[in-house]
């Protein structure tokens, strides 16, 4: 049954969905698993009617992983989903879009998963999309042991909580790519100048020497300037031979 929850409760929670999210987002970290546990524990303890959260992570190989499950339920659940390769997780993530399940007894999607998921106390589920980049994508899976859970006034709130939770993770997503930018272009401009000074030219051609290494060994030029940085003494021709 719909959890009716009072308007004032609403609102305080509403707020403290939004102080999570900021001061989650001012101390981020560049370990992703870190954030992710972040999100779920607080799932549990901001939103009414979840007992349980956890996040479906699907990469690129591909594989269907769980990561920062709150407890073994979670994670007996999402063994579920990726010991049979399906479920409201899988596809939330999969599709980018949320999946909601009123009642596990009654719902006839995923019956294998369903069928395997009966020793546990999980009634409700609902599964948002969390992410989605170059190298795969996850949703976040909120747990409930009631039906209907997540229909009304509940479910608004869980909704407005993973959508935070997203943002807050794109934001992420895209710092450390920032990071990751700028660390190439740091490591490049340190080898430049190794090479401009040993060979005496100038920064464009410290670069092609870098870009035909590269293409030689067939690794990408950061890689090259960190191997050169590591072993500045290393013979290194002028010019790269074919």
């Amino acid at each position: 049954m719909a959890a009716d929850i009072p308007t004032a409760s609403a609102l305080d929670t509403t707020v403290r969905i939004a102080a999570f999210c900021r001061d989650l987002h001012a101390t981020v970290s560049a370990d992703a698993s870190a954030v992710w546990g972040k999100i779920t524990r607080a799932a549990t303890t901001l939103l009414p009617g979840v007992e349980h959260a956890s996040i479906t992570v699907l990469d690129d190989r591909p594989s269907v992983q769980s990561r920062a499950g709150t407890d073994r339920c979670a994670e007996a659940v999402d063994t579920a989903q990726s010991s049979y390769l399906e479920g409201p997780g899988i596809d939330a993530a999969r599709e980018q879009r949320p999946q909601r399940v009123d009642d596990l007894r009654t719902d006839g999607r995923w019956s294998t998963f369903v069928a395997n998921t009966g020793a546990t106390p999980i009634r409700s589920i609902m599964s948002y999309p969390l992410f989605q980049h170059e190298h795969g994508c996850g949703a976040l899976n909120l747990y409930a042991h009631t039906p209907m859970a997540f229909a009304g006034p509940a479910g608004q709130l869980a909704e407005v909580f993973c959508c935070g939770a997203a943002v807050v993770v794109e934001a992420a997503h895209r710092d450390r790519q920032l990071h990751h930018l700028l660390t190439n272009r740091d490591l490049v401009g340190q080898a430049k100048g190794v090479l401009m000074e040993r060979f005496g030219i100038d920064s464009r051609a410290a670069f092609s020497m870098l870009a035909q290494l590269a293409d030689r060994e067939s690794q990408p030029v950061p890689a090259i300037a960190r191997k050169l940085l590591r072993r500045p003494n290393v013979p290194v021709a002028r010019r790269a031979s074919s």
